[in-house]
């Protein structure tokens, strides 16, 4: 007969050696969004641009290959990268695609995106760990091709690039094309202002030198405007022409001196030394600041000090050299002599340029107020421990009451010493005969009593007792705890 539990131990071992062998991949999932693309009134001629964002779940410290696959019938009309890859610590990453529907006749077609989560082809078995093994999602492609034109196209913004006093200005402007034609302005006019408002030279840029956007695309396109500018601040207005149609833009900007681009600092925090003031007292705080630039410059601390709206001191600390990577700590001392709110403005004055402006609220009181309100803190703080005092004076329990009382007579033959006692059952009695401890005995009822021993007594002897309960409150009647005052005296007789 075969030994069942035999193969069941080679087959345990088997499927052990399969996991231990296999490579470890760590799972996870890809999304994409959207998860249907629709376009419409594609053209022929014309390529149509989509994009997506997939988004990946799991352990993002790894890098992970994406391999793209196209299905559908509409496959071979879908253009894109066919692998792509979430770089160690990227979570998300854009994938661009184009329907370019070259041959196709007019009406609906549809595809599908796979991506699907791969082994990169540079990984072997043995590095396998350092991959993350994405699982895979599908996005819905459904276009339409027609013969009709469609011109849509948005100017999303214009902004000049920052740059220095006699260095070209640059400025980028974004179009987005809703449509389906390619698209550029016939001509842009770049009308440059002064800070009074004077035109002080205009430009225009033919739409030869411009670039298209392509239908679906959102795209950012660079000129050149001005070969150079002085140092200053400026307006600049652009006007897009297209036919009889004109977008505006306006910006405003400043040219810097030279070098001060390289300048960069960072003012992190403002701290003040107290969080309370009275009137004629020092206000001391200080600022750190950091060199994050490419160049030394000099810097100083400004603190302007504002009464609602109205600015009411500005001090400036002497210039101090920050190195490149350099922090400084900037110390200002304010006289306040008068009472109120405050607002504390605080930044640096670093090359050419100004960091960030730090804001810090600052109440000032009265001498007076603040001598009164000391006093009556104190006043409350003396009644309060009376009211403690008399509080635990009342509540407290008594740790014991009147001694206890001994019976007489005691007699030399007497086999038992007895008394009374108003203490709860279980406090403790000691019996002590001319000083000398006879033991101890509890309480019973309000009674006790405690036995003789032998040639224990003679005549004269004092007899005095006491009685102990729980003082410390631990659950436990013991020598540990306080005793009464003694009993009576009692004398042994014959």
């Amino acid at each position: 007969m075969r030994n069942k539990g035999g193969i069941f131990f080679y087959v345990i071992i088997l499927l052990s050696s399969l996991i231990v062998c296999a490579p470890s991949f760590a799972f996870a999932g890809i999304g994409v969004s959207p998860a249907e693309i629709i376009s419409h009134d594609i053209l022929n001629d014309v390529p149509h641009n989509d994009q997506v964002i997939l988004t990946r779940s799991g352990d993002v410290s790894k890098a992970s290959a994406v391999k793209v696959e196209f299905r559908g019938d509409a496959k071979s009309f879908i253009k894109g990268a066919e692998q792509i890859s979430f770089e160690a610590g990227e979570s998300q990453l854009v994938y661009k695609f184009q329907i370019i529907a070259s041959s196709l006749t007019n009406g609906d077609y549809s595809a599908e995106i796979d991506f699907i989560g791969i082994q990169p082809a540079n990984q072997n078995n043995a590095h396998l760990g350092a991959v993350n093994v994405l699982g895979g999602v599908t996005l819905q492609i459904h276009f339409t091709v027609s013969n009709t034109e469609k011109l849509d196209y948005e100017v999303i913004k214009m902004t000049p690039i920052q740059t220095e006093e006699g260095l070209p200005l640059f400025i980028n402007y974004t179009i987005k094309n809703n449509g389906n034609l390619n698209w550029k302005p016939d001509f842009i006019t770049a009308s440059l202002f002064n800070n009074r408002g004077r035109l002080i030279e205009e430009k225009i840029v033919s739409g030869s030198d411009l670039e298209f956007t392509e239908p679906g695309e959102t795209h950012t396109h660079i000129i050149d405007l001005f070969s150079t500018l002085n140092r200053g601040e400026y307006t600049l207005v652009v006007d897009f022409q297209y036919k009889d149609k004109t977008d505006t833009t306006t910006s405003n900007f400043e040219i810097y001196g030279t070098g001060v681009l390289k300048q960069s600092g960072v003012l992190s925090s403002v701290i003040f030394d107290k969080t309370s003031y009275t009137s004629g007292e020092l206000v001391q705080f200080n600022a750190i600041f950091t060199n994050n630039g490419e160049t030394s410059y000099f810097a100083n601390m400004v603190t302007e000090v504002y009464d609602g709206e109205s600015i009411v001191d500005i001090l400036k600390t002497e210039p101090i050299k920050v190195s490149i990577g350099e922090t400084v700590t900037f110390n200002q001392i304010l006289p306040m002599t008068d009472q109120g709110e405050f607002r504390i403005l605080s930044y640096v004055e670093y090359g050419n340029r100004t960091s960030e402006t730090k804001t810090s609220d600052l109440a000032i009181a009265s001498p007076i107020i603040e001598k009164t309100i000391n006093y009556l803190l104190i006043i409350l703080s003396a009644l309060l421990l009376m009211f403690i005092g008399l509080f635990v004076a009342v509540h407290k329990k008594a740790v014991y009451t009147k001694p206890p009382k001994i019976n007489t007579p005691i007699r030399i033959t007497s086999p038992q010493i007895t008394g009374t006692s108003i203490e709860k059952d279980g406090a403790l009695i000691e019996v002590i005969v001319n000083g000398v401890s006879l033991g101890l005995t509890m309480v019973g009822h309000g009674i006790w009593a405690i036995n003789v021993p032998a040639n224990t007594l003679s005549i004269g002897a004092q007899v005095i007792a006491s009685v102990r309960v729980d003082a410390n409150h631990d659950g436990v009647v013991n020598l540990k705890d306080k005793q009464s005052d003694y009993s009576n005296i009692v004398i042994v007789t014959v």
